[in-house]
């Protein structure tokens, strides 16, 4: 069983407060001398790892610079219900949902993604996207740490009604080699029928735990609960487990990027290369 992180917007409002403390060039130790803190009471909040109470978050930031009410209302909004075990983004303030992604993104040890009808967004390229109605995001590749990627796609995904030809075999062939990389592993399900049809992923933080995020197209909910996680972590075993190997799956790449390759390696394969 892994444990689940303190809190996520808790541990986003650290990870932000300690880069706001870094900006201003003024030691750790001097901020909570300053406040009349212990050092160990900054810690555990940059950490994520205790509560902050908003008049000790506003002279925290008041010390760092952030004076007006309007700079505050992104910490102030971060540290609200940090202690509520899920977290519902309804699409309106999408920087901070893109910010949180991010972070999860660069600061995560494993993420396992699971997909059914269209492929995950740092997977896609630009022309798929687009068809799809959908935003790329192939920049989390380019982050100079990278996660353990675990991507658990369809064939449904791979090849969505109504996309011309030339787009799926391009974007066959943009996940073929992307599944050379070592930090990622992309496996497809040869099954049409599905026991689960929400996307979710399994994000694993190092030396923090895990979370659930459910993608809901524009709006995600991020859930904490350890029974979730743990249902989850079944779910993903489950659905890991009828999947074509990860050489089998490349082989299906590349029969889609170039069909001529072989007929056979489009078929759903069943049990063969497992």
């Amino acid at each position: 069983m892994t444990s689940r992180i303190p809190s996520l917007r808790s541990w986003l409002l650290g990870r932000r407060l300690r880069h706001l403390i870094d900006s201003t060039g003024i030691a750790h130790r001097d901020i909570a001398e300053r406040l009349n803190w212990h050092r160990s009471d900054l810690s555990r909040f940059l950490n994520g790892q205790r509560g902050i109470p908003n008049p000790e978050l506003g002279l925290l930031l008041f010390t760092c610079g952030v004076a007006t009410r309007a700079q505050r209302q992104d910490y102030l909004a971060l540290n609200a219900d940090a202690r509520r075990e899920e977290w519902w983004h309804d699409g309106r303030d999408s920087s901070l949902l893109a910010h949180t992604l991010d972070e999860l993104e660069t600061q995560a040890a494993t993420i396992l993604s699971f997909t059914p009808g269209v492929l995950p967004a740092p997977l896609q390229t630009d022309e798929y996207a687009e068809a799809m109605g959908t935003t790329a995001r192939r920049h989390v590749f380019d982050q100079p740490t990278q996660p353990n990627w675990h991507f658990v796609v369809t064939r449904e995904s791979l090849t969505p009604g109504g996309l011309p030809p030339r787009v799926i075999q391009e974007q066959a062939r943009h996940l073929f080699w992307e599944s050379t990389r070592r930090t990622v592993t992309i496996q497809v399900v040869p099954h049409t029928v599905l026991s689960h049809d929400i996307p979710f992923r399994l994000v694993t933080v190092a030396e923090q735990g895990s979370l659930v995020h459910l993608d809901l197209g524009e709006s995600a909910l991020f859930l904490e609960n350890q029974r979730t996680i743990d249902r989850y972590t079944v779910l993903a075993d489950k659905l890991i487990g009828t999947c074509v190997s990860a050489d089998r799956s490349r082989d299906l790449l590349a029969a889609l990027a170039d069909p001529v390759v072989t007929g056979s390696a489009c078929s759903d394969g069943g049990e063969e290369g497992r």
